[in-house]
């Protein structure tokens, strides 16, 4: 997997993207809005023809470790608890940025919390939370070399 934390800008661009469909969970949209010139945006079916053709092996494994379980972790009010997390998280992306592969943590945490929502998957939802404090504990530790 190539460093992408350590590309100038990405975790900040991450950041806010996350926050922008966070937001979105939280007011209870169903479907996400974008705006126009990411939602015009197309990739052709070879392209991902390719690509899942590559994948497959990955997804496969991954796919005998996720599934629908621990439903009171993964219910409304987590979901909306995973949305608020996700906010704090794409906030917390910026300032991370200015440690090297420090926004790796938060990045981390919403994988776990997306994959879980995605899925219905409490565990995931669980390690997505414990990551979440993980990243909060992250930030509050290096404030000092922050500023």
């Amino acid at each position: 997997m190539p460093p992408v934390g350590g590309i100038p800008g990405l975790p900040t661009t991450v950041g806010v993207i996350t926050i922008l469909m966070a937001v979105q969970i939280l007011f209870g949209r169903n479907q996400p809005w974008l705006p126009r010139f990411i939602r015009d945006r197309s990739v052709s079916k070879d392209k991902v023809r390719k690509l899942r053709d590559k994948a497959d092996w990955a997804f496969r494994h991954i796919d005998k470790l996720i599934r629908p379980r621990l439903d009171w972790a993964a219910g409304h009010v987590a979901t909306w608890i995973a949305a608020l997390c996700c906010v704090l998280l794409g906030a917390m992306m910026p300032p991370l940025e200015l440690l090297p592969f420090a926004a790796a943590v938060p990045g981390i945490a919403i994988l776990l919390l997306g994959l879980g929502l995605t899925a219905r998957d409490g565990l995931l939802m669980l390690l997505g939370f414990a990551a979440s404090g993980g990243a909060a504990w992250l930030l509050i530790a290096n404030i000092p070399k922050l500023f």
